[in-house]
């Protein structure tokens, strides 16, 4: 499902009147039984328990937002465990049952010890995987389509030729793993989060935060990664949208969340893509790419990484040309995910000396960043003497192309100016002086940055002493 033309990115300043939109495509009324959300009894009750034992004196309100279930099911399972005299109502806090206070009596306190000895998971109740599976698919029908104007909306921030758009727009539209290679510091990186941010700009996706497979729980919604997108409660819901009103009346298992962007660099390992279980909970947390699922997965510094690039993509392989991956719980059981992302690599070393052809066969978009022309490098340098309020002198910056550049054979790289600007306002700070772009301070500056580039003897006339 893609956003009309109009729609694109609108969502973010107005959920509510997307969903209003969508609501033909999002179907997720709450569970009115247990039997509709999946899940047993005995789940329910021990999770009611442990929600007891953790918050002291709970209303059966408190319980409902904790679990995220609607207290029409609750209602019926707590009565089950007053039968059983494993709760007991001591107080209200207003008026109607969802006000009661419940603590657990000596037997209760007694089945939580026996309960947490298993799990001490509490939060959310899990939807289950085949659910996950149904939403999965049906949100993957239909991929948004970005056309020129809304990459270039996305990449306006950066310096980026023509040749690199008619490049980029086909590759992101394309589904496939994208390559990004070239020498440090030219924006491979920059343009890789760039494209995740306009794929996360479109239409958003629901996500469960737990899932339940094989009596085992996964969490598969991380806030340091998922940006939920906030859903207020509205009088004109219920009538706008039969089934699914905002609010207490959508299944709250599940969050309505930005397209995700998940970033590893060379500090990656190979465990982040397979499940891993805490010991405490005995509940899995999703990886990197199920938790990219819908989005954009990065694997900056490829090539960096402690195993050999040779077998972090082996491991991508199958997961790449199928779009699903097999992860395998400690039972033994294995998960079949469907994968739904953009998948992004990048590295500063050639491509061949990563890979043979074999490897290269399978990323057919392989873009070089090479250095900027002088006309894009002026570009930058004017962008981010603006972003400091510092006043561009073309002069100066000519200066320092024909000392420096030319006269040391200093490759350009597009991150120069930033780093040369950071310097000269640092320099000012120092001396107390006015930030300007001056020869001098250019450099005082460059030979700062292109220490490691310099020969052993210094120019004369650079940083030389009064």
């Amino acid at each position: 499902m893609a956003l009309a033309e109009d729609d694109s990115g609108k969502y973010q300043q107005d959920p509510l009147s997307f969903i209003r939109r969508q609501h033909d495509y999002v179907d997720l009324p709450p569970p009115a039984t247990l039997e509709e959300a999946g899940l047993s009894q005995s789940l329910i009750e021990e999770l009611l328990l442990k929600g007891m034992y953790y918050l002291g004196r709970p209303t059966a309100q408190d319980l409902a937002q904790g679990l995220m279930m609607p207290f029409a099911i609750l209602k019926q399972v707590l009565a089950g465990l007053k039968a059983e005299n494993l709760c007991e109502v001591v107080g209200s806090q207003g008026f109607g049952e969802q006000l009661y206070e419940y603590i657990l009596t000596d037997s209760g306190r007694g089945k939580v010890i026996e309960v947490l000895s298993r799990s001490q998971y509490y939060g959310p109740a899990p939807v289950p995987y085949a659910h996950y599976l149904e939403m999965t698919l049906k949100q993957c029908r239909e991929q948004p389509v970005i056309d020129r104007t809304t990459l270039l909306q996305g990449l306006e921030h950066l310096v980026v030729n023509e040749r690199m758009i008619r490049a980029l727009g086909p590759a992101l539209n394309s589904g496939e793993p994208i390559l990004f290679h070239g020498p440090s510091g030219n924006g491979k990186t920059s343009l890789a989060l760039a494209l995740g941010n306009v794929l996360a700009g479109q239409d958003p996706i629901w996500i469960p935060h737990v899932i339940i497979v094989a009596g085992q729980l996964v969490k598969i919604f991380d806030p340091t990664v998922h940006v939920p997108i906030k859903i207020e409660p509205s009088e004109e819901t219920s009538e706008l949208l039969p089934g699914l009103s905002l609010g207490n009346s959508y299944d709250r298992r599940w969050v309505l969340i930005k397209r995700p962007l998940v970033v590893g660099g060379g500090e990656i390992t190979m465990d982040r893509f397979e499940l891993t279980q805490e010991p405490a909970t005995n509940v899995y947390f999703a990886p990197h790419q199920w938790k990219a699922n819908g989005g954009t997965l990065l694997i900056d510094d490829l090539g960096r990484q402690s195993m050999r690039p040779q077998d972090l993509l082996n491991r991508w392989i199958i997961p790449l040309e199928k779009h699903k991956d097999y992860l395998t719980l400690k039972t033994g059981q294995t998960l079949e995910v469907p994968l739904n992302i953009l998948i992004i690599f990048a590295t500063n070393l050639h491509p061949n000396d990563l890979m043979d052809e074999a490897y290269l066969r399978r990323l057919r978009y392989r873009i070089p960043a090479p250095n900027p022309s002088a006309e894009q490098y002026r570009r930058i340098f004017r962008a981010v003497c603006g972003s400091v309020g510092l006043a561009y002198d073309p002069e100066s910056v000519d200066y320092l192309f024909h000392t420096w550049y030319e006269g040391q054979g200093i490759d350009m790289r597009a991150c120069h100016p930033r780093d040369l600007i950071a310097h000269i306002m640092d320099i000012c700070r120092f001396e107390r002086i006015e930030p300007t772009l001056s020869p001098d301070l250019m450099d005082q500056a460059a030979e700062l940055n292109f220490a490691g580039h310099l020969e052993s003897k210094p120019r004369a006339g650079v940083l030389r002493e009064d």
